[in-house]
């Protein structure tokens, strides 16, 4: 996820009239393995009262990784729901 492009969106649909509610962000895609920059992620929710959910079903287990636990910064910092 592209940070810039979710506040964007975000900014697009409250314009439209719309009432965005909550992001679903990614601990580890199944396909590439990648992991969504969650510290900007939330920074945004919380800017715009945004519930923040992280789907860690498959590279979550990396927290317990030493070399790897780094993929999670900021995971710690989902929103609790408005």
């Amino acid at each position: 996820m592209i940070p810039t492009e979710l506040n964007n969106l975000i900014l697009e649909a409250k314009s439209a009239n719309k009432t965005p509610f909550y992001v679903s962000a990614t601990a580890g895609t199944t396909v590439l393995g990648s992991y969504d920059p969650f510290t900007e992620i939330s920074q945004i929710c919380k800017a715009h009262n945004l519930w923040l959910h992280i789907d860690g079903s498959w590279g979550g287990s990396a927290i317990s990784s030493p070399p790897h636990k780094g993929k999670l910064t900021g995971s710690h910092l989902p929103t609790p729901s408005p």
